[in-house]
């Protein structure tokens, strides 16, 4: 029972995007009536699209880089927590 379903689906599935890619309505495709409809997401698209590829240049072109920035006085606060915390596992020893 099981396969019959299955196939039952597939076949409407298929005849569903048959009808999406050749059926007529006002003369236009299903398909052509959607792609109208989204003309907008191009504007969206591409900003995004120039956004992954500029990280994707900056991951591969220059992998060793570091990716943040931290001011002298950040570093120095991480460098006296790592002593502080270095100092109690010596002291726990």
């Amino acid at each position: 029972m099981g396969v019959l379903k299955f196939l039952g689906w597939t076949a409407c599935a298929v005849a569903l995007g048959v009808w999406l890619a050749s059926g007529e309505i006002d003369g236009r495709t299903p398909l052509d009536h959607v792609k109208g409809s989204l003309g907008g997401i191009g504007a969206v698209a591409s900003p995004v699209r120039e956004v992954l590829e500029d990280a994707h240049d900056a991951v591969v072109k220059n992998p060793a880089a570091p990716r943040e920035r931290h001011s002298e006085k950040d570093r120095k606060a991480l460098d006296d927590l790592i002593s502080q915390r270095a100092g109690k596992q010596n002291n726990q020893r």
